[in-house]
């Protein structure tokens, strides 16, 4: 049997292995839908090879290590592997670069200006930013969503997938001109995780609804 989900809803089907490459119409949301082959020593819905048996005097291997997941690897359990990792968007950069500019420009026509005051607040705008680009983390395993902040006074907040009750995407208009948005991940017991400014954004979504559908 083929197993897979609904790319648009993630809706979860199983389809005899002799309809692998046929169209059909998702039964829930009507996108259409193109049947995956049968993955072969693969996780059906998200192409995660499954572990298999060492042989005797084999040396036992260890999961990749996933580039911009640094704290999720470090607090990770044994045979958890990182699937996505997501990243914030450019547009976090456009107060700071509107400072740069500003900035630039007055110290052509008024310097005096320029150095006392829009370099310092050029500043108190970039540093922070830069900050939070490279000290966020948001990634999904095949068991957790990480979100983890901060370089000096950290903040970290972490779901199961299996709790994970519903995933809600919103995006303004300029927000869908530059494919960015804030994902709000629900959970039992009403907790909730919330990424904003994501690059993305439908790409992390579907990671999360394709693992949920899984567990």
């Amino acid at each position: 049997m083929i197993q897979f989900t609904c790319n648009s809803c993630g809706k979860r089907f199983r389809v005899a292995d002799d309809k692998a490459g046929r169209k059909a119409t998702c039964s829930s949301c009507k996108a259409s839908i193109t049947i995956p082959q049968q993955l072969s020593q693969a996780n059906s819905t998200t192409g995660i090879p499954e572990p298999q048996p060492a042989s005797p005097g084999s040396p036992v291997s260890t999961p990749p290590k996933s580039r911009g997941a640094e704290y999720t690897n470090a607090t990770g359990t044994k045979g958890e592997i990182v699937i996505y990792v997501a990243r914030l968007s450019w547009i976090v950069w456009i107060a700071p670069c509107t400072f740069i500019l500003v900035s630039l420009a007055s110290l052509l026509i008024a310097p005096a200006f320029a150095v006392g005051c829009m370099l310092p607040l050029t500043i108190l705008v970039a540093v922070p930013t830069l900050l939070r680009v490279l000290t966020t983390e948001m990634t999904v395993t095949t068991t957790r969503v990480v979100l983890k902040s901060g370089a000096l006074s950290r903040r970290t907040s972490e779901m199961q997938i299996r709790k994970i009750e519903n995933v809600q995407l919103d995006q303004s208009i300029f927000d869908r001109v530059f494919d960015s948005g804030k994902l709000t991940v629900t959970g039992s017991g009403a907790t909730t995780m919330v990424f904003k400014s994501v690059k993305a954004p439908e790409e992390f979504r579907r990671a999360l609804l394709r693992l949920d559908a899984e567990n």
